[in-house]
């Protein structure tokens, strides 16, 4: 396939661990919710250190993008903090935090 712009397939997705569990997660279909509440967000961590609603991926000028949700322990990307409801665009390989559960993000 050629990489002529608007032609390309993206496959954004989420990876990491959490504790000895595997984490990927697909991020194909936005708005994606994470917490650790089940039945309220589409990715769940179960972890103390992540809020019941913590975060949303969301779609920002055709480009996914990482808000807080006034989260308790913070939403972080590449150890830079971001602030209630602040939305910030994700590069590939940017490393995002949410809490003390690390997830990678890869297109």
């Amino acid at each position: 396939m050629s990489d002529i712009p608007g032609n390309r397939t993206r496959s954004p997705r989420l990876t990491g661990k959490l504790g000895e569990q595997d984490i990927r997660f697909a991020l194909d279909s936005l708005p994606v919710t994470a917490g650790k509440m089940k039945g309220r967000v589409q990715l769940q961590l179960p972890d103390a250190s992540v809020s019941r609603i913590h975060a949303r991926f969301v779609e920002k000028e055709g480009r996914t993008a990482l808000m807080d949700l006034n989260s308790t322990n913070g939403t972080f990307i590449n150890g830079i903090g971001l602030e209630q409801n602040e939305t910030m665009v994700l590069e590939a390989g940017d490393e995002v935090r949410l809490g003390s559960v690390i997830l990678h993000y890869e297109e």
